[in-house]
């Protein structure tokens, strides 16, 4: 729509002076990365030096190593303050935090459940990815780890209506942490990672008291690309009745 187009991510791209090129909707990435491919031998014919990221799992996943070393900070910084965790909470769409964060903790020896909330597919689709790439990931850092099923925690439950669109339980995860920590999160990946680990302590797969760490993988100018949808729900809806005081 009209404000997606003009304001968050894509207004910055702007700003930097990108020339933005569109994609059509949809989950196939192998034809995207073709694109991208096309779009960067162009670019090199011109003489300039592009830089392309792929977007299908079967390219190395090169940013999942930046979630090895994530992992290792982590649990570094931990340990100075002496916090210890339970468990993690992070998005899973391309898998490469997820990923990472998984071969990250192996490669350190440290047991802990990574439950991946689902901003993209299917609990079931998303977890084959992620498997995917973590044994990828670990060939790249020759590690030769193989994650079976009951490793990889996928999460679908708030996923509907789809990637990037908003649904009640996002928004009330939103402004919940908004007004009772004063954390922002984004409609597409923090947000539904939020309202994941909402419905995982009130359904009890997370118990009460359990020490869980959230990771925040940004993304905050994408708050003002769903401005109107996000303001609309909380002037028509009181804090009580939204569920916010629970």
């Amino acid at each position: 729509d009209a404000l997606y187009r003009s304001s968050g991510n894509v207004l910055l791209d702007r700003l930097f002076g990108a020339e933005l090129h569109t994609f059509p909707v949809g989950d196939d990435e192998p034809a995207a990365d073709a694109s991208l491919d096309l779009l960067a031998q162009t670019l090199a014919e011109e003489g300039r030096r592009p830089y392309v990221i792929h977007l299908a799992p079967s390219h190395p996943p090169l940013g999942a190593l930046g979630y090895v070393l994530a992992a290792e900070e982590t649990l570094a910084q931990a340990r100075a303050l002496d916090l210890e965790f339970d468990a993690l909470v992070c998005p899973t769409g391309s898998a490469l935090t997820h990923a990472g964060l998984l071969v990250g903790l192996s490669a350190l020896g440290v047991k802990l459940t990574v439950y991946g909330i689902c901003v993209r597919r299917d609990a079931g689709s998303q977890a084959a990815r992620v498997r995917q790439v973590a044994e990828q990931l670990a060939a790249m850092i020759d590690r030769s780890e193989v994650f079976d099923a009951d490793e990889v925690m996928t999460f679908d439950g708030v996923l509907a209506p789809g990637y990037g669109q908003l649904s009640d339980a996002v928004r009330e995860a939103i402004a919940l942490a908004a007004r009772q920590e004063g954390l922002l999160l984004d409609p597409v990946y923090t947000g539904k990672t939020m309202a994941g680990l909402i419905e995982h302590v009130r359904s009890g797969v997370i118990a009460e008291g359990s020490r869980v760490l959230f990771i925040h993988t940004g993304g905050l100018p994408a708050i003002f690309a769903y401005g109107d949808r996000l303001g609309s729900w909380l002037s028509d809806v009181p804090w009580e009745s939204a569920g916010l005081n629970r």
